[in-house]
């Protein structure tokens, strides 16, 4: 095998210009490979971060609390218990939190809208302080200046509220200004809050169009509640993948603690009040949910740009074999008379075959090897640089205000794997041709 190495070794470098053209051909389908991935694993993890900061933890405790059979308040009771229940047997957890919740009319002097309200403590929010960038005022005030205004912080404050750009423009209201939230209460009573603008936050997409931040002690004292209750208790893992495993390891934990579980539905908890008012039971019980089942509609975002990504890696590998093919066809026909006399010589055909898939396995480990770490070079340099994107569809879709690709080891390895394979696959019939010569024949092209 070793001389077998040596003389494939020697023959890819004495045909220099088709060995340049194949690895520099390898190196830049492999480069788009690695960055491609870069790129469509930036878009889903933008995507999966943003709508689990904003609407759903990876895992969710929530559920009903029913005083007569015939109205559900999506509450839940003993909220910093079931926090260290979760605390104490969530295997890979990286935060808890718990979000007050509710639906109300925002008013303004000038109009109104209806909205999700999301009750938190901004102290125990890592990835929302982070997610909520200001917004210019030029974005929801015409003639505005670039001035961000506003400070997410002051969510701390009971009568503070963080509205986005776009909901800024529709109210007509800026940074100090005074809105009204009005909703109805767990007892059917109509309640009011007044709250202050503390700041206006940048639309994030289409998934800032529904939501407004409070205080969960404005959340508490719009509906009349208890300190202790909650809408929703929300887990976040160190890894997103493992969220149906915590979920069903979860659920016989909360049993065996006296909790009453519902009975599992894949979707979102605000469609499920008709059919809990329906159910002839009170009390509370909890709902357990993970982030596919309450932003449903990212996971089939997620499933788009996957599909997309297959697609197009489909199109350069079938690129990448045809163009092997035929190079190594050429190969063939121009190496007749070697490959007779190396047959003539004693070269059985399994070692002439050998020959060539060694030679084409040599190119593919180089070419892909080089155009891996230039694609991890230029996404990891990308990523670093910081470069804007310009306002626009492009920078809602990414979700980001500066071009990010993530390069994984796991994708490099792939791409270099995978692309050799198929470099050797490639090679497979032009060898299979050359080691099917007879020597006569092959020795009669010599010139």
């Amino acid at each position: 095998m070793n001389w077998i190495l040596i003389v494939a070794t020697r023959n890819l470098l004495q045909a220099k210009r088709r060995t340049t053209l194949l690895v520099v051909g390898l190196a830049i389908v492999t480069f788009m490979l690695v960055t491609l991935q870069a790129f469509s694993r930036s878009v889903g993890e933008n995507l999966l971060r943003a709508a689990t900061t904003l609407s759903s933890g990876h895992v969710n405790i929530a559920g009903f609390t029913k005083t007569n059979p015939n109205e559900a308040a999506a509450v839940i009771d003993d909220r910093m218990g079931i926090r260290r229940i979760v605390e104490e047997h969530v295997r890979d957890l990286d935060f808890v939190i718990d979000r007050a919740r509710g639906w109300a009319q925002l008013s303004s002097e000038t109009d109104s809208l209806q909205t999700g309200v999301v009750g938190v403590d901004i102290v125990e929010e890592p990835r929302l302080k982070d997610l909520l960038a200001l917004a210019e005022e030029a974005d929801y005030v015409e003639g505005g200046s670039a001035q961000k205004l506003g400070d997410v912080l002051q969510l701390a404050e009971r009568d503070a509220i963080v509205i986005f750009a776009a909901q800024a423009k529709q109210l007509g209201v800026r940074v100090g200004d005074r809105l009204t939230l009005i909703s109805t209460t767990p007892d059917g009573l109509t309640n009011t809050l007044d709250l202050k603008v503390a700041a206006i936050a940048a639309d994030i997409s289409m998934m800032s169009a529904w939501s407004i931040f409070v205080s969960k002690q404005a959340v508490w004292d719009l509906y009349r509640l208890q300190p202790t209750t909650t809408g929703a208790v929300e887990i976040f893992l160190n890894d997103a993948q493992r969220a149906e495993q915590a979920m069903a390891e979860l659920k016989p934990v909360l049993e065996n603690k006296g909790y009453r579980i519902m009975e599992y539905a894949s979707s979102p908890f605000w469609m499920k009040f008709d059919t809990v008012s329906g159910e002839d039971w009170i009390g509370q019980k909890l709902d357990l949910t993970i982030w596919k089942d309450e932003v449903s509609y990212i996971a089939w975002i997620l499933k788009v740009v996957d599909g997309l990504s297959y697609l197009l890696v489909g199109i350069l590998l079938t690129i990448i074999g045809v163009g092997v093919a035929n190079t190594m066809w050429i190969a063939v026909r121009e190496r007749t008379g070697e490959i007779g006399t190396l047959r003539a010589i004693g070269m059985s055909k399994r070692r002439v075959l050998a020959m060539f898939l060694l030679e084409a396995a040599l190119l593919g480990a180089v070419a892909t090897v080089l155009g891996a770490t230039l694609g991890w070079l230029g996404a990891t340099w990308i990523t670093a640089a910081g470069i804007p994107l310009p306002k626009g569809p492009l920078r809602d879709f990414l979700m980001s205000e500066t071009i990010r690709l993530f390069v994984s080891g796991e994708s490099v390895l792939w791409s270099i794997v995978v692309i050799t394979l198929v470099t050797i696959s490639a090679s497979l019939l032009p060898a299979v041709r050359a080691s099917r010569l007879q020597p006569i024949t092959a020795i009669h092209n010599i010139d």
